[in-house]
């Protein structure tokens, strides 16, 4: 008898958690494509050889189309919104886009790319997430006074890679879909980073100005999973009984503050190591220990200072091909 008097004391206390349970971070992910902007492939080695070796095919737009720094990168946002608007793929397919020049890919698998980014779409609450950097460009005056304070006052304070790098961002087809029809301004002289900076603060804007999530605590016990609904930048409501239902906020965009999808900073910050649970080198972050999916290294490799053997290392670690002495000592 005893049981069966606990069967709706479980039942009211599991309830709430089912309602809760069909989040963002839980929709299934259908196929992944990997899109990159390059006019001239050649200098996109690294990427091209590392991400077949994962498992993953790219798609390169606008090869022949001519792109220069940094006034012409308005053409990179409209390749990717086309793409994004004419493809066949699903909603809940997953679009990652990277950088060609100084990108190259990480992830052992597609499968651990989508594991990675599950991870980040969790811990966010957002449909699409950026790769986060340590220093806020461009530092025209408007962006020092705005959007670079604005990304100061709304990351965690622990974490000093907290401005966005649009380098690097991966999301689902339908969240691109409701991103890329703001408008693009016709011209932008800056690059195309501003542009995703200021949507990064718009979609939080308008979050902010749907009021606050979870004003009051639904009935009696449900209220822990009412702030598990808060903690997933979603919000709750309150259907007159004793049950909370989980509903999308606003936002769109999330930083990947703690890169275990993408990390955008120079190889100097990160080291070779062997993966404990696969055995295969990587490489390594040095500040949060994670193994990002995809690194961005800000630059060309010759812009970066690194030699041209270094091609040949990229693909080489990558493929694990050679030692980590080798790899460290060519890189």
């Amino acid at each position: 008898m005893m049981g069966v008097r606990l069967l709706p004391l479980l039942a009211s206390l599991l309830l709430p958690l089912l309602l809760c349970a069909p989040a963002q971070g839980t929709d299934p992910i259908g196929s992944v494509t990997v899109v990159t902007v390059a006019s001239d492939t050649r200098d996109a080695s690294a990427l091209l050889a590392s991400a077949p070796l994962a498992g993953i095919d790219i798609v390169v737009l606008g090869e022949g189309v001519a792109m220069p720094w940094p006034t012409g990168l308005r053409t990179k946002i409209i390749l990717v919104q086309k793409f994004v608007e004419t493809s066949q793929l699903a909603d809940d397919d997953l679009i990652v886009f990277v950088d060609a020049w100084d990108t190259m890919v990480l992830a052992d698998s597609a499968a651990s790319l989508v594991e990675n980014f599950r991870k980040a779409e969790e811990a966010t609450g957002r449909p699409i997430i950026f790769a986060p950097e340590e220093f806020c460009w461009p530092q025209d005056e408007e962006s020092k006074d705005t959007l670079c304070a604005y990304f100061d006052s709304v990351a965690p304070p622990q974490y000093k890679r907290r401005y966005l790098n649009s380098g690097l961002y991966a999301g689902r087809h339908k969240a691109f879909k409701e991103l890329f029809a703001a408008p693009i301004p016709l011209e932008l002289p800056l690059s195309d980073q501003p542009w995703f900076q200021q949507q990064f603060r718009a979609t939080e804007v308008r979050a902010a100005a749907a009021g606050p999530l979870c004003r009051r605590c639904p009935a009696r016990r449900n209220c822990f999973f009412a702030t598990r609904c808060v903690q997933l930048g979603r919000a709750c409501t309150d259907s007159g009984s004793s049950t909370v239902t989980c509903v999308m906020s606003p936002q769109l965009i999330g930083l990947d503050y703690t890169q275990l999808l993408f990390a955008a900073h120079p190889f100097s910050q990160m080291t070779w190591r062997v993966s404990a649970q696969t055995g295969r080198w990587g490489m390594q972050d040095m500040t949060t220990g994670s193994r990002p999916s995809v690194v961005h290294w800000n630059g060309t490799v010759v812009a970066t200072g690194h030699p041209p053997r270094t091609r040949h290392c990229y693909s080489c670690a990558q493929a694990r091909q050679c030692s980590f002495s080798t790899a460290r000592s060519a890189c």
